[in-house]
């Protein structure tokens, strides 16, 4: 096992204790005052000028986003099962089908999940399907406040918000096969850099 693996095994490792650590806390933690407050000031009829739209309710506790043919065999799968053996309800999507758009299933499931682990790794960006992923994922940390956690697997965090080295070199590919959607491409670069 070279170093670079087993530091990402590591800091794996952390975050799987912190999200224990998080679901535990909110299964014993009694709502907050301040949350019974709202919750009891939701009108029960609305009319068209008050409504309240909540967050989605969370199916899952983690949702998993990696290059299959990177990680799927090796880290992935690793976390995936540590993930399930500490009870987090993690989604992991298996049965990956090749193909330039992401299913609305996929996109429903980032959305119901509590938090996203993204796994960086050197051929991410070349995927249009993980960057469709990527772009989703972070509409959703900032239309519901979920929580994101980068893992950079054998990749700078640099590389990743500055597009370069050997990840600049896939997300290149990818940008030269969409250079007719500038906007679809600008979404990518911006997601990529939050």
């Amino acid at each position: 096992m070279d170093a670079t693996f087993s530091l990402t095994l590591i800091e794996a490792i952390l975050i799987l204790l912190a999200i224990a650590i998080s679901k535990a806390i909110r299964l014993i933690s009694p709502l907050p005052d301040s949350c019974k407050d709202a919750v009891d000031s939701i009108p029960t009829v609305s009319s068209p000028s008050n409504i309240i739209v909540a967050p989605s309710a969370t199916k899952y506790d983690v949702f998993l986003s990696f290059r299959g043919e990177d990680t799927r065999d090796a880290f992935s799968s690793y976390l995936y099962e540590a993930l399930r053996e500490a009870n987090i309800h993690t989604f992991m999507d298996h049965k990956l089908h090749k193909g330039d758009h992401i299913s609305s299933i996929l996109l429903k499931t980032i959305e119901e999940s509590e938090i996203s682990l993204i796994i960086f790794s050197k051929d991410y960006a070349s995927s249009t399907w993980c960057m469709d992923e990527l772009f989703h994922i972070m509409k959703c940390k900032d239309k519901y406040g979920r929580l994101v956690i980068p893992i950079f697997f054998q990749v700078d965090p640099s590389n990743i918000r500055k597009q370069n080295g050997s990840f600049g070199d896939g997300f290149a590919k990818l940008k030269q096969r969409f250079k007719h959607n500038q906007e679809r491409v600008q979404k990518w670069e911006n997601a990529l850099i939050k």
